[in-house]
């Protein structure tokens, strides 16, 4: 039956309704008659021209003749009805038009019906129409995608390059044409949005490594394989023979491919992230782990299409195309894993090739490479990255030693990482940014649909009409532009349009009331007709001004264009695309007009800018004086974390940051509650995000997820205050809680990349003033109230010209604010917020490793299923360690956990220094080859097991490893060492008795004697041990003690370190005493002990990181002297002694140090950049006050003074113990008054000062009252200040000859001038002279 229309009150289409019986032919209605179509019309209305004035800015103001009825709207009269005769044709149409026409009868329930009736038929024409365009699209793109299906088969080193440029384009189209499916089937959504947003994440470091491209190439052949069900109509409907449908059958694998791209893209950015030699040294596990990744791909492939054929072979929608008859078909990838492997390593560059070989062949194994600095330093040269780069510093930051030991030890660490853990760890930043990456492609896509769709309906009309802003459409319409405009021309054409409204309102404007009711009554407005100027008063633009923001048009002068122009600008370019434009006008708070926003960015944002940079200085001096009170186990990695180039370009970017000069006659109360307003926002919005980031800025492009589309000097500052307020209040956690080692170096990383991006920011625009000739230095010095040239001029490090100091400013306003905001987020972070979470040392640690091995000889600890199984005690050749060098042998034990049919062995050892894990075989004629390892060392065991005397007896190798062998136990690279074998023997006694036991040259003299008297001593020992008897503690407690005591010595010999009491470097005799202790004490007791003798290290010395003694050459702990004169311009170079050193005379390249010299002192922390420089100055101050002293005082008692004198002696008495202090001695740097220290209460005083020193005060070293001459510094030492100034004066020198020049033209054109005029005024003389 046929249906007839009506149009309902909610649609404003037709809708599907009841079917009228009584009516089948219904014509269109087009078809009605003029007359009675002219009834359903409404009335027509004309508008009447505005007038306008021939004056110009006068504005237009009605006056009475124009309030006349012909300025009126006119209203055309309703037609008048007239008599036509109606036929019964008529009648009928009438009839059916008003039951079309007729929304008064339609009842609610009809209006939900017809709505529901609506959407279904909108959904089904989408549908279609998008299959239908996917299909068109698809055969359009055939050759492309063809071309994209085989980058895999045709990749290899020679064409890898133009295979990126090829994958590069395809991808393109393979991602519309998967965006296209997706809307027809969101079913596929989960693996198609994950693979957008993967690949949107790494696609740009294809370009630096190229095997990335081999694992997007195989997930995208892998989702192009979606592209058989683009003909599917409805994915619902169930596969003939089966429970499923079709969605249900591919929605499991759609999961877990979805899950396989996450955790790629998670694999390829923690790989991307790493450095080229790291990369390299580990290439061989990265390799292997890529290709098992990329394997699972082509197993997600094959069972796609398996599914695939199933559901078509089986007549689902059997009116599409069958599988094997489309021509755009990938080739089906069989490769296993080992292939995939051989496609990467062809990948290999030849520079890796290099390095590998020469890793292997002339190294012996990565480890041994970077242990040796020689074979070191040329492994950096041919890597062709800096020795800065991978130590993660600057130049001049390190002189080339200390270089050296910060590349060993990143290259250490990096060696030694769990790949695992790593790949774990990774993944939850990665899933964060995946997540921010997906928003922001489904905003853009949303945005592209909108002005799609908006371009196609404003095709013929403007560009001006692709404005969103009424009033920028207006003014952009009226000038003419075009797509795009001078910054500088859009910026002058909205002052001049603000300028005109400025000058036609009346100096009455404050108090105009308003005209109309109502809404305007609410929010005054001006009305002002503005013609621009120069048009001769023509056809203007309308712009009603709200009263209350009249105030922002005193912002917009032309002093003000160049902050304006920077606003819209966002790329720097110097022309505004519409684009720009929408972007700038859309940004603005919903409630703000475009005044107070163009206000805002003319005056308010600098003032912003300019109040973030006393919070963010508050904050440094609130983080250097809290790194003092945090625990000392923590204190070496916060002092790493503020000695780090990313905390000086903090201070080089407030340094660069100019005051803003305020606007007369402006209202800045108003301005500045705007500029709160939006700074509260932005605060907030950049908080939410660094949230969901958890705080870590991981790379480059997570920056740009975290603000947002903008310029990122926008958001610089805001975003570094939030982050330096967390990592506060970190910091603040770490007095009572003990630290991972990484906790401190990634907040370090987050700083790290955060400049990074700004770097790239500077880069981008240097660029862009260079293609515009423009003088990229002094644009930068303007550009942002400066706020980039300094992070962009300052490359290396300079500690003098930093100004961060740990004592706060009393006179920073912002003190009270931030105060308030480090305590909100003091409240709010807890030991959940740590990326590493902190360190436990309340476990048992080593001492639960040994909790499963049972040495009693019980049933159930000999029913074992082989009987090489179970616990073995004997002596091991330590393979290496931080004590390695102090012991030959130490106690071991191992335990067996398993021996397989095969005669593979697993289980695990332990020593006095490290745990090791076992490993190797054992043959049918019980042959044993076991290999131990940790980490990056290893040692190998090959001998024979008796199983009548339960003994193993054999030889003991040291083996070296290329990389770490972490995955699948595999050898790499291993050198036997056959001659450097060491007999062991090991047998089944347990190790707390092994002390006791015999030798096999003893059991040779008397067997049954010294068996008895193992027996007699094991047993009283295992006696006493359970009874927990006092003469077993009397027994084994001083070998703890003494244990821990000589492993902490040795520790700090092994590390280098200078003496400091009692950590003094072992004597022969302890020595000695040390290696009985381990060879006596059970090993995992002995490893508890050792561990928690570094425990004490850490917890009592302090480690100046990165600074050795000049004197000895040893690292500085505990406290360090610095030479108030022996440094130079840039506080680079310097003399630093430790206590040993400091009475000696110290020589070096670049200085010649006398004890005579001030010697400055920091008692219980690391100087800072900023605290140094002021230290040093008033430091050298009150030194040579204190000299003078000394100098007076010797002076008048060599003058044998009466005693009636008037003049006294100055008194210098110890502030400790009162009594007259001579030189040597110590003086305060901090005290207002000079302070004295004598030596003995320096190095122990019992009694508090009587002053107001404190034991935390700087001290200067007063040797002598010898005041030493001033020796200019060497002129090396101030090259790069001649170099600066140098270029300075090149560049005055430049631009005076260039002055010159001209005014040298104009001399020689005035001198023409004058000649001409002389000789003119000569022939006039002569001329009146002849008459």
């Amino acid at each position: 039956m046929r249906r007839i229309f009506r149009r309902s009150k909610s649609q404003s289409t037709l809708k599907t309704n009841k079917p009228l019986p009584e009516i089948y032919d219904v014509p269109p209605v087009p078809s009605l008659p003029q007359n009675l179509r002219q009834l359903s019309l409404p009335l027509s209305v004309q508008s009447a021209p505005l007038p306008q004035s021939d004056r110009y800015p006068e504005p237009w103001v009605p006056s009475p003749e124009t309030m006349s009825t012909d300025a009126l709207p006119v209203v055309s009269p309703p037609v008048p009805e007239q008599q036509i005769p109606v036929t019964e044709k008529d009648s009928k149409i009438m009839a059916a038009y008003n039951v079309v026409n007729n929304t008064a009868q339609t009842s609610k329930r009809e209006q939900k019906v017809d709505k529901i009736v609506t959407q279904m038929n909108k959904a089904i024409t989408e549908s279609s129409d998008n299959a239908t365009n996917l299909n068109t699209w698809f055969m359009a793109n055939s050759a492309v995608l063809s071309s994209a299906g085989s980058i895999l088969a045709n990749i290899d080193s020679k064409t890898v390059d133009t295979t990126i440029t090829k994958f590069s384009e395809t991808t393109k189209v393979v991602m519309d044409g998967l965006t296209a499916l997706q809307q027809i089937h969101p079913f596929l959504g989960a693996a198609i949005f994950a693979f957008k947003g993967v690949i949107s994440l790494t696609m740009t470091r294809i370009a630096n490594n190229k095997k990335v491209l081999v694992l997007h190439a195989t997930m995208q052949e892998t989702l192009m394989v979606l592209f058989h069900v683009r003909g599917l109509k409805d994915p619902t409907t169930q596969v003939p023979g089966t429970n499923e449908t079709v969605q249900g059958l591919l929605g499991g694998i759609i999961e877990e491919i979805a899950e396989s791209i996450k955790e790629t893209g998670s694999a390829l950015d923690h790989y991307v992230k790493k450095g080229f030699l790291a990369k390299t040294l580990k290439s061989t596990i990265y390799e292997e782990r890529l290709a098992g990744y990329a394997a699972t791909f082509v197993k997600h492939k094959e069972n796609l299409e398996h599914r695939l054929i199933i559901s078509t072979a089986r007549g689902v929608d059997t009116a599409n195309d069958k599988l094997d008859e489309q021509g755009t078909r990938m080739k089906s990838m069989e490769d296993t894993q080992q292939q995939m492997l051989k496609m990467l390593q062809s990948l290999t560059t030849q520079r890796e090739k290099e390095i590998q070989s020469f890793v292997t062949e002339y190294a012996g194994g990565a480890k041994s490479c970077i242990d040796d600095e020689r074979l070191l330093s040329q492994l950096v040269q041919m890597s062709g990255e800096s020795a800065e780069e991978i130590a993660g510093t600057v130049p001049g930051r390190l002189d080339n030693e200390k270089l050296m030991e910060k590349v060993q030890k990143n290259l250490t660490s990096e060696l030694l990482e769990n790949l695992n853990d790593a790949l774990e760890r990774n993944r939850r930043t990665f899933d964060r940014k995946l997540e921010a990456q997906l928003k922001q492609l489904k905003r853009i896509e949303q945005s592209i649909h909108e002005e799609s769709n908006r371009v196609i309906d404003e095709f013929h009309r403007g560009p001006h009409d692709r404005i969103k802003d009424k009033e920028l459409k207006a003014i952009w319409q009226y000038m003419g532009w075009k797509g795009s405009v001078k910054a500088r021309h859009f910026v002058l054409g909205l002052h001049d349009h603000y300028a005109a409204q400025r000058t036609v309102l009346p100096s009455h404007q404050g108090q105009l009331e308003p005209t109309t009711p109502s809404v305007d009554a609410v929010t005054p407005t001006v009305e002002a007709m503005t013609p621009f100027p120069g048009t001769g008063g023509g056809t203007g633009v309308r712009k009603r001004v709200r009263r209350e923001d009249l105030w922002a048009l005193a912002y917009l002068n032309v002093s003000r264009v160049q902050p304006i122009l920077e606003a819209v600008d966002d790329d720097g370019t110097g022309f505004i695309s519409i684009k720009e434009v929408n972007d700038f006008t859309e940004s603005r708070p919903s409630e703000w007009t475009l005044p107070v926003w163009l206000a805002y960015w003319s005056q308010g944002w600098h003032e912003s800018m300019n109040r973030y940079k006393l919070k963010i200085a508050l904050i440094m001096q609130l983080f250097l004086a809290e790194i003092t009170q945090i625990k000392a186990e923590n204190r070496v990695w916060a002092e790493e974390y503020m000695n780090d180039w990313g905390i000086n370009r903090v201070d080089s970017l407030l340094r660069s940051l100019r005051a803003v000069n305020a606007v007369s006659g402006a209202d800045d109360i108003k301005l500045k509650n705007f500029a709160q307003e939006y700074t509260v926002m932005e605060e907030q919005r950049l908080k939410e995000k660094l949230e969901e980031f958890r705080y870590v800025i991981d790379e480059v492009e997570t920056v740009s997820l975290i603000t947002g589309p903008g310029r990122l000097e926008r958001y610089i500052l805001p975003l570094l205050y939030l982050i330096l307020k967390r990592h506060l209040a970190i910091t603040k956690l770490a007095k009572n809680h003990i630290f991972n080692s990484e906790e401190f170096w990634s907040m370090s990383e987050t700083i790290w990349y955060l400049f990074k991006a700004l770097d790239e920011r500077i880069i981008n625009l240097v660029e862009i003033f260079k293609q515009t000739h423009v003088d990229e230095d002094q644009r930068l010095r303007s550009y942002a109230l400066g706020l980039l040239y300094l992070p962009w001029k300052e490359t290396s490090w300079n500690p003098n010209l930093v100004k961060f100091v740990p004592w706060p400013d009393s006179s920073n306003p912002t003190t009270a604010e931030v105060l308030s905001d480090v305590e909100q987020e003091e409240g709010q972070v807890t030991l959940d917020n740590l990326v590493y979470g902190p360190e436990n040392y309340t476990e048992l640690g080593a001492l639960s490793y040994a909790s499963e091995v049972i040495w009693d000889n019980t049933e159930e600890s000999t029913a074992h299923s082989h009987p090489l199984v179970g616990p073995w005690s004997g002596y091991l050749q330590f393979p290496d360690g931080d004590i390695s060098n102090a012991v030959d042998t130490t106690l071991s034990w191992i335990w067996v956990e398993s021996v397989d049919e095969e005669g593979n062995v697993s289980g695990k050892c332990d020593t006095a220094l490290l745990p090791l894990t076992l490993s190797g075989k054992m043959t049918s004629d019980h042959q044993i080859d076991w290999m131990l390892r940790t980490g990056e060392n290893c040692t190998q065991i090959i001998g024979r097991f008796d199983a009548d005397s339960q003994t193993i007896i054999g030889l003991q190798f040291d083996k070296t490893t290329i990389v770490n062998a972490e995955e699948n136990d595999k050898k790499i690279g291993l050198q036997e060492q056959p001659d450097a074998g060491t007999k062991v023997f090991f047998c089944r006694t347990p190790v707390d008795v092994y002390r006791f036991r015999y030798t096999p040259e003893q059991l040779d003299v008397n067997p049954a004697r010294v068996r008895w008297v193992f027996a007699c001593q094991a047993v009283l020992y295992q006696v006493r041990q359970r009874a927990w008897s006092r003469s077993y503690f009397q027994t084994v407690l001083p070998e703890r003690l003494q244990l821990v005591r000589f492993a902490a010595q040795h520790l700090a010999e092994e590390r280098n370190w200078t003496p400091h009491s009692p950590y003094l470097p072992l004597s022969n005799e302890e020595r000695s005493a040390f290696q009985v202790l381990l060879k006596v004490v059970p090993p995992t007791a002995a490893r508890f002990y050792t561990d928690f003798a570094r425990f004490q290290l850490s917890k009592n010395i302090i480690d100046f990181l990165g600074y050795s003694c000049d004197g000895c050459d040893k690292h500085i702990v505990g406290y360090m002297l610095s030479c108030l004169e022996c440094v130079d311009d840039m506080f680079n170079h310097r003399i630093d002694l430790c206590s040993e050193c400091m009475s000696n005379d110290t020589k070096t390249e670049r200085f010649s140090h006398s004890v005579s010299h001030l010697m400055l002192r920091a008692n219980d922390h690391i100087m800072h950049d900023g605290e140094m420089v002021h230290y040093f100055s008033k430091g050298k101050e009150v030194g040579l006050r204190v000299k003078k002293t000394f100098q007076q005082q010797k002076q008048m008692l060599l003058a044998d003074m009466p005693s009636d004198s008037k003049l006294k002696l100055p008194e210098t008495k110890c502030c400790y113990c009162l009594k007259p202090v001579s030189t040597p001695c110590w003086t305060c740097a901090d005290c207002v008054i000079d302070t004295y220290v004598c030596d003995g209460c320096e190095n122990g005083a019992v009694v508090k000062p009587a002053s107001h020193h404190t034991e935390k005060h700087t001290l200067v070293r007063i040797h002598d009252s010898v005041v030493a001459e001033t020796v200019d510094s060497p002129v090396e030492d101030s090259s790069e200040t001649y170099t600066v100034l140098w270029e300075k004066i090149e560049g005055l020198e430049d631009r005076l000859n260039t002055q010159l020049a001209s005014l040298e033209t104009r001399f020689t054109a005035m001198e023409t001038l004058l000649g001409r005029l002389v000789e003119a005024t000569l022939r006039q003389q002569a001329v009146g002279e002849r008459s």
